[in-house]
């Protein structure tokens, strides 16, 4: 089986997405129900932006700066999902606006497997909360960042694709 080399917006222009290891994922058998060490994984992420220029990020434990969200449960809706994780990671309350793509990405990880990540990325608003951060969680830290100096930040491959996405030009 071939794998990806680019990650690639479902319907949007190529560019490689590199996220961090996955919180969540299951271990995809083959035909016949054999592991292969083959890990996918689902994420639902949000863009919040608000009138000063400044998206909203969470800060992962390694110190990369990335869009607010997470694994999708099973039988958890995307749209649940981040909802559910913006409020664990920064303490505020959003509503999905818009999807603004699906994102893909296959990577060598530890012991051999391979990992494919499936990244909803939606567009939110912001509508209650006082931003906080996460205890004990993935990330350690949140906050809104002006988007004129986001070069200066280490930040995911995927927050730069998905930006471009929702603001060509």
């Amino acid at each position: 089986m071939a794998r990806t080399p680019h990650a690639r917006p479902w319907s949007g222009p190529a560019g490689f997405i590199r996220s961090p290891a996955p919180r969540y994922g299951s271990e995809v058998p083959d035909a016949a129900g054999a592991s292969t060490n083959r890990i996918q994984r689902v994420g639902a992420y949000a863009v919040c932006l608000d009138g000063d220029g400044a998206i909203l990020l969470s800060r992962y434990t390694s110190g990369v700066w990335g869009l607010p969200g997470g694994g999708v449960e099973h039988g958890e809706h995307p749209e649940e999902t981040v909802v559910r994780e913006v409020a664990e990671e920064t303490g505020l309350s959003v509503s999905v606006r818009y999807l603004i793509g699906i994102y893909s990405d296959v990577w060598p990880a530890r012991a051999g497997r391979d990992v494919h990540a499936l990244n909803v990325v939606y567009r939110a608003e912001v509508l209650a909360g006082e931003l906080r951060h996460e205890v004990n969680g993935s990330s350690d830290q949140a906050g809104w960042i002006p988007l004129v100096g986001l070069g200066d930040v280490p930040h995911t491959a995927l927050l730069d694709e998905v930006l471009r996405a929702d603001h060509p030009g």
